[in-house]
């Protein structure tokens, strides 16, 4: 598996993993992922990854960072490649990179029905620091926060 920047070519394997991942009235649509990868080439502190294996895009992440908080703003795996640490791979990866350019607030806001992720983020040192009414069209959403102590 290999982490790699996302690219102009992957939007559309991005857009059927989230198609896979989340009910219509929770999901991106195709002109939001085109939106963030936008994001990503216009503004600062605006970055995409994706996870492949034998070229195929297997998962991705965008985030936000700003002042010191990065903030995951949405991050999933192909079903089909579930349960083999990739989720975790990708994680490492975003605290990593962060840590390296000082960045030691880790923030993201996760479906109350989601416990596989919630107990993902958990492991990872997630804490949850709010619920949020309605966050999503059918439920709450959990706003969940990590620290990390600058090096």
């Amino acid at each position: 598996m290999q982490i790699l920047k996302t690219s102009h070519l992957d939007i559309l394997a991005i857009t059927l993993i989230e198609e896979q991942c989340f009910p219509i009235h929770n999901r991106l649509s195709l002109f939001d992922i085109r939106d963030l990868y936008d994001r990503t080439l216009l503004w600062k502190g605006w970055s995409s990854s994706v996870a492949t294996k034998h070229d195929k895009v297997i998962a991705f992440y965008f985030l936000q960072i700003k002042c010191n908080i990065c903030r995951i703003y949405d991050i999933a795996v192909d079903p089909e490649c579930r349960n083999k640490g990739i989720a975790s791979k990708l994680l490492e990866n975003i605290i990593f990179a962060g840590k390296k350019s000082n960045i030691n607030i880790f923030s993201l806001e996760v479906n109350e029905y989601n416990v596989q992720a919630i107990k993902l983020y958990e492991k990872f040192g997630f804490k949850q620091i709010k619920i949020i009414p309605n966050y999503y069209s059918d439920s709450n959403g959990i706003k969940m926060r990590k620290i990390c102590p600058l090096v």
